[in-house]
């Protein structure tokens, strides 16, 4: 197998963050094959700010339907061998792939690969709305789309991401890797940087659709005991 790696980025409405994100990957020391923009119906100029770059960026448009539903439309485009990922409004340092894919080739050689995360405040927050979200956390481990490098074959040993999820789509993923015995590693190096701003989904207060999935993966597990 070669190291062709499918990028793929769902973009709502981000386009004063999305040049940043897209920049992040092409900066990579590991080369990617393609970026693949997936615009989930943007009412800004989200699809013309990717359109700009020209190759390696591929732009694709649906309508609204969420991040889960854009990564899976891009997952199904994609060419590459390998999948990673990136939100519109975050960034990846310049050596994440490469860390990564070494890591992929090295005993134990595991499925997944997935690294740390830091997070950092989006530079149109001052510092009273700082405050008003949460402060920033340490560095820590990130199971996530976006600190994750996978071959295509094993992703598709799980599955899509479930298009219905809001906020939980990453948790629920992880949930089924697990089930299916995917091996995996977290690497000690920072693999995403997360920017905090105030629309972040993943700050909403909402439990619900976490609490969910866990109910769903309880009931699996005992459906399987009783088999």
């Amino acid at each position: 197998m070669s190291d062709r790696i499918s990028v793929v980025i769902p973009v709502y409405n981000a386009a004063r963050h999305l040049a940043e994100a897209i920049e992040s990957v092409l900066r990579q020391t590991l080369p990617v094959l393609e970026i693949i923009v997936v615009d989930d119906g943007s009412t800004d100029q989200s699809v013309e700010v990717a359109k700009r770059f020209g190759e390696p960026v591929r732009v694709l448009q649906q309508a609204n339907n969420g991040a889960a539903g854009a990564r899976n439309l891009g997952i199904q485009h994609a060419r590459g061998d390998y999948l990673s990922f990136l939100d519109a409004d975050d960034l990846w340092p310049d050596r994440k792939l490469e860390w990564q894919m070494r890591a992929l080739n090295t005993p134990p050689y595991p499925q997944v690969v997935y690294g740390m995360a830091e997070e950092f405040y989006s530079e149109d927050l001052d510092d009273t709305r700082r405050r008003s979200i949460r402060p920033l956390k340490s560095t820590q481990a990130a199971q996530v789309a976006g600190a994750m490098l996978i071959s295509l074959e094993n992703f598709h040993r799980v599955g899509l991401f479930r298009s219905e999820l809001r906020v939980a789509e990453n948790v629920e993923w992880f949930i089924r890797a697990r089930e299916k015995q995917l091996t995996q590693v977290v690497i000690p190096e920072v693999v995403l940087k997360r920017r905090i701003h105030s629309s972040n989904s993943g700050l909403s207060n909402s439990k619900e659709e976490y609490l969910q999935v866990i109910r769903e993966s309880l009931d699996r597990r005992s459906a399987k005991k009783q088999q």
